[in-house]
């Protein structure tokens, strides 16, 4: 059986010097999973970057989307069980469990309700920080209302200033250096953070242009 969460990969194992242990869950993308996807995104996708170049990465990667797919009660059930252990794996280990659920996703994870517990994943692990990246900014003042859901809009070639703007107000907003050259981001009233550093987005100040490096 494939696990649903990742942990301790490249992407993450900075945030252990920050006393976090993440927990990641990477599937294989398409337009169904990540709706607001551009060409852009689609081009310089993570999913090929790093060891997702291997056969055994994709492979498990593509049986987490199938579960996901074809039996969604399964997924989220594993899921809630692989998560529960995983909070006690980072306590033992004297350091605080975080979780992103979309590593190469952008699902809405909240309209996800368990028919059990009629509770979503964040009502169910209240105690519990999520955080994400998201292109989805037209539902960001709903998603805001989750107290421990942190996300961090990505910046894209769709993106306009007006709603630059609009989302830097509430949201932090990340861009691939290579990529994105935009006046507005440098703008001196935002703060400018290495994004690199580590993953934890929901450290970072507000009001701040997450300044990240093209992944190959």
């Amino acid at each position: 059986m494939t696990k649903i969460l990742s942990i301790q990969n490249a992407k993450t194992i900075k945030s252990i010097d920050h006393g976090y242990l993440t927990g990641i869950i990477y599937l294989k993308p398409d337009k169904n999973l990540c709706p607001n996807a551009t060409k852009e995104c689609l081009k310089h996708c993570l999913v090929n970057s790093g060891r997702g170049k291997f056969k055994k990465v994709k492979d498990a990667r593509l049986n987490r989307t199938k579960l996901f797919k074809n039996n969604l009660d399964q997924f989220m059930s594993q899921l809630v069980n692989e998560i529960k252990s995983f909070i006690k794996k980072a306590k033992k280990k004297n350091l605080t469990p975080v979780i992103r659920l979309n590593g190469t996703s952008d699902i809405d994870y909240s309209k996800i309700i368990n028919h059990k517990t009629k509770k979503n994943i964040f009502e169910y692990f209240n105690e519990i920080q999520f955080y994400d990246y998201t292109k989805n900014h037209k539902d960001l003042k709903r998603l805001n209302k989750i107290s421990n859901y942190h996300l961090t809009y990505s910046f894209n070639e769709r993106t306009t200033k007006s709603i630059l703007i609009k989302v830097l107000k509430t949201n932090n907003v990340a861009r691939i250096n290579e990529l994105h050259k935009y006046h507005v981001l440098n703008n001196n009233k935002y703060n400018q953070i290495d994004g690199d550093n580590h993953d934890l987005r929901f450290l970072d100040r507000s009001n701040s242009i997450i300044n990240l490096k093209l992944k190959k």
